[in-house]
């Protein structure tokens, strides 16, 4: 289950665009056999995310996604909260040639695959975290 807040104003941030942020999240949580786990997604601008990156990081600039574990336990249904950055997210998409749509669905599994326990730290990392997060794309229909 995922719970949306919104704390911008933005014509860019449709229900539509909502909607299939929460199913990203959603089909993440079932490839990653944590489904029945709940995430909090927070859509935020980019002074928002830069305060939360100080804050939570001691990195003092904005970022794309952020991910908070707020699990207890492995038996806790509150598995985390997925913050994205809808200004970065607008960005990045119109750097990369795809749209806004594909990039918020990336950034929400991305983030999710961090709550799951994935990183990218190492190369073996990277290579499973691009792998998990191109198959829940492809399985959404927004491949690359």
């Amino acid at each position: 289950m995922v719970k949306t807040a919104v704390l911008l104003d933005s014509a860019e941030l449709t229900p539509g665009l909502i909607l299939l942020t929460e199913r990203a999240i959603e089909a993440c949580l079932a490839v990653s056999g944590q489904t029945g786990r709940e995430v909090s997604l927070a859509v935020v601008d980019d002074q928002k995310m830069q305060e939360m990156n100080r804050t939570f990081r001691q990195v003092d600039k904005s970022t794309d996604v952020l991910s908070f574990s707020l699990a207890d336990s492995p038996e806790d249904p509150l598995l985390g909260e997925v913050v994205i950055s809808l200004p970065r997210a607008i960005e990045q998409a119109a750097d990369l040639g795809h749209s806004l749509l594909r990039e918020m669905a990336f950034l929400a599994v991305h983030g999710t695959l961090h709550l799951c326990g994935h990183d990218h730290e190492t190369p073996d990392g990277e290579r499973e975290m691009t792998r998990r997060q191109e198959a829940v794309l492809q399985g959404l229909g927004i491949g690359r």
